[in-house]
């Protein structure tokens, strides 16, 4: 038995398809905060359920 010393991530992965128009909006924003689109749309998506969960409050 080997031990694996990364642990694995524990999310899932999705095929997304997005309008152009919005794919060009975070393309910007990634490429302002060096990370991939991928990343800055989950990012976007965390921002976005913080926010709307401080509104419900």
């Amino acid at each position: 038995m080997s031990a694996n010393p990364t642990p694995r991530y524990k999310g899932k992965r999705i095929n997304l398809t997005v309008p152009l128009d919005l794919y060009e909006k975070v393309e910007k924003l990634a490429e302002e905060e060096t990370r991939p689109v991928a990343q800055m749309f989950l990012r976007l998506a965390q921002e976005g359920f913080e926010a709307r969960k401080e509104k419900d409050k």
